[in-house]
C-alpha cells in the first residue's frame, strides 16, 4: 500500500512528459495588400480570368479590358473591341491558353472568339453556337477549346498553331439532359467534365476518334445554378445556387455546402491554385473566401452593389501568397493578396 502513493506520482510524470496527439492546424487567411481598378464599361462585369503566370487579368464587360498586375496597382494594357449589336450584349466566359499567348472568349452574341495577346489581334471568330456562351476553357496541352452555351450543347474546338478554331465536335444528346451548359472544366489528364445549369454532370475522354463517355451523373431535383466551377482537378465542382454553394464531385458525390454568409445569391465562384481555397461572390455585395476542407469562411469583403465575378490567380507568388481578383457590376475590380497557411 505504501507504494501506492510513488506509483501515482511516477505516472503522473510520465503522462506529462507523453507527446499529446497532434492537433489539426486551423487555417488562417490574411490580407496581404489590396487595390482597385476601374474600367469604363455601361453593361455588368461578366467574367475575369488571369492569364497563367498571373501577370494578366482580363475583365469581361461588353468589351474585354487587359490589365498588367505585376504593380501595387494595375496598369491597362489593352481593350478587346467585342461589343455588337450596339453595345447591348457581355463577354460572360475568358479562358487562357496553356502558353498565355491566346485569350478566348465566349460573347453574348453567341461567337466564340481568340485574341493573340501579343499581336493585340484577333485569330479567330467561330460561330457554331445558338445561344449566349456561358462558359469557355482550354486543354492543358492547349490543343481543345471546350466552350458551353444557352442552347443546351458544348463545343470542343480544336486549336490551330496561329489561334485558329474548327469544329472537333458538339455535345448535345451526349450530355443526357436538356439543360443550359453552365461549366466545362479539363482536368490535368485532359479529360473534358460538362456540368449543367441543373447540377448534370458528363465526363468525357478524347481522342482521334472523338468524344468518348466515360461517366455522368444527373440529379434528381435541380439546383438552378447560374455558373459551375470545377476544382484544379476537375474533380469537386462549385455549384452556387441561392446564397449557398454546393461542393460535389463530377460523379455526383456530394462533399458539402458552404453556407450561413450570403444573404443573397452567390454569381461567381472560384478555387484557388492549390484547391484549398473557394471565393464567392454574391448579389449582397460581398466575397466571401472560404476553406474547402472545413466548409468554413475564412475572410470576407464586402462593398456596396454586387459582386458579379470573382476570380483567383492560377499560381501563387515566391511567398506563396495568391491574387484575388473581384468585379463590381458597375467596373470596379477590386485585386486583393491573400495569405494562408
Amino acid at each position: 500500500m505504501s507504494r501506492s502513493p510513488l506509483l501515482a506520482a511516477v505516472l503522473f510524470v510520465l503522462a506529462a512528459l507523453a507527446p499529446t496527439a497532434a492537433q489539426p492546424k486551423k487555417m488562417q487567411v490574411t490580407l496581404e495588400s489590396s487595390y482597385e481598378v476601374t474600367i469604363e464599361t455601361e453593361g455588368k462585369v461578366r467574367s475575369l480570368a488571369f492569364s497563367p503566370d498571373g501577370k494578366v487579368l482580363a475583365v469581361g464587360a461588353e468589351d474585354v479590358h487587359l490589365f498588367d498586375v505585376t504593380p501595387k496597382s494595375a496598369n491597362e494594357t489593352g481593350v478587346v473591341k467585342a461589343g455588337v449589336f450596339m453595345g447591348k450584349t457581355s463577354v460572360r466566359a475568358l479562358a487562357f491558353s496553356p502558353n498565355g499567348k491566346f485569350l478566348v472568349f465566349g460573347h453574348g452574341d453567341n461567337s466564340v472568339r481568340v485574341w493573340d495577346v501579343a499581336a493585340k489581334s484577333e485569330s479567330a471568330v467561330a460561330k457554331l453556337h445558338q445561344g449566349k456562351v456561358f462558359t469557355a476553357a482550354v486543354s492543358p496541352d492547349g490543343r481543345y477549346v471546350a466552350t458551353g452555351a444557352a442552347d443546351k450543347s458544348a463545343v470542343v474546338w480544336n486549336v490551330h498553331a496561329d489561334g485558329r478554331l474548327t469544329e472537333f465536335a458538339v455535345l448535345r444528346d451526349e450530355l443526357k439532359v436538356e439543360q443550359t451548359v453552365r461549366g466545362v472544366a479539363f482536368s490535368p489528364a485532359g479529360k473534358l467534365t460538362v456540368a449543367t445549369e441543373g447540377g448534370a454532370f458528363r465526363t468525357f475522354t478524347l481522342d482521334k476518334s472523338g468524344p468518348k463517355a466515360v461517366g455522368g451523373f444527373v440529379p434528381k431535383t435541380a439546383l438552378g445554378a447560374a455558373r459551375i466551377v470545377g476544382n484544379p482537378t476537375a474533380t469537386v465542382f462549385a455549384v452556387p445556387s441561392g446564397g449557398n454553394v454546393y461542393l460535389v464531385k463530377d460523379s455526383g458525390t456530394p462533399v458539402g455546402t458552404l453556407t450561413g454568409t450570403h444573404k443573397r445569391g452567390v454569381q461567381d465562384v472560384s478555387f484557388s491554385p492549390d484547391g484549398k481555397l473557394l471565393a464567392s461572390a454574391g448579389q449582397d455585395g460581398a466575397v466571401v473566401v472560404w476553406e474547402v476542407a472545413s466548409k468554413m469562411a475564412k475572410y470576407s469583403k464586402s462593398r456596396p452593389g454586387e459582386f458579379t465575378a470573382v476570380a483567383f490567380s492560377p499560381k501563387a507568388d515566391d511567398s506563396g501568397d495568391v491574387t484575388l481578383a473581384a468585379g463590381l457590376e458597375g467596373g470596379i475590380i477590386h485585386i486583393l493578396k491573400l495569405s494562408y497557411r
